[in-house]
């Protein structure tokens, strides 16, 4: 893994810590709550964006509820896929400095070999959307409401494609 990649990480990983800890003293909770909502979208365990770069692991958890899918991703995930998580959204909240981003875009990369997911945050958002309708609409409204004052427009991007997607 390239140095660019771990710089990345920690600081995607600080700013992470920062958000938890802001919401913990009971401030504004909205960032913590999207990059949280957007890890989950990404790990959503069978279907999601992130867990259809990697083989199929036999998880039984098609009947199950959707909330309860939602978290449990990141929760069964390897940790391989939850640094590919944590990154891209570090990526999209452009938290990754200039000078590490293409090594954290070709490490991305790396990983999508058929989909070319990260050609675009756009069609990452509408390759993301895996979910019903009607599920699709309810986190499409949660990420418009948490987003509201994040300034990034890879994530302005993200959030536009996703409403595109099936939902």
């Amino acid at each position: 893994m390239e140095t660019g990649v771990l710089s990345a990480l920690l600081k995607v990983q600080s700013l992470m810590s920062k958000f938890e800890m802001q919401c913990q003293k009971r401030e504004d909770d909205r960032q913590w709550r999207l990059i949280q909502l957007i890890i989950r979208v990404l790990l959503y365990p069978r279907h999601g964006l992130i867990t259809s770069l990697f083989p199929k692991q036999p998880v039984s958890t098609d009947s199950q509820l959707f909330r309860y899918n939602l978290n449990l991703g990141p929760l069964i995930s390897q940790a391989i896929r939850r640094r590919v998580a944590v990154l891209l959204t570090g990526l999209l909240f452009n938290y990754v400095e200039q000078a590490d981003r293409p090594a954290a875009e070709r490490y991305l990369e790396s990983y999508d070999h058929r989909h070319h997911y990260f050609d675009n945050m756009y069609g990452l958002g509408r390759s993301a959307n895996i979910f019903t309708p009607e599920r699709g609409l309810q986190l499409l409204s949660q990420l418009l409401e948490l987003s509201q004052d994040t300034e990034s427009p890879y994530l302005r991007d993200f959030i536009a494609g996703f409403g595109s997607g099936r939902g």
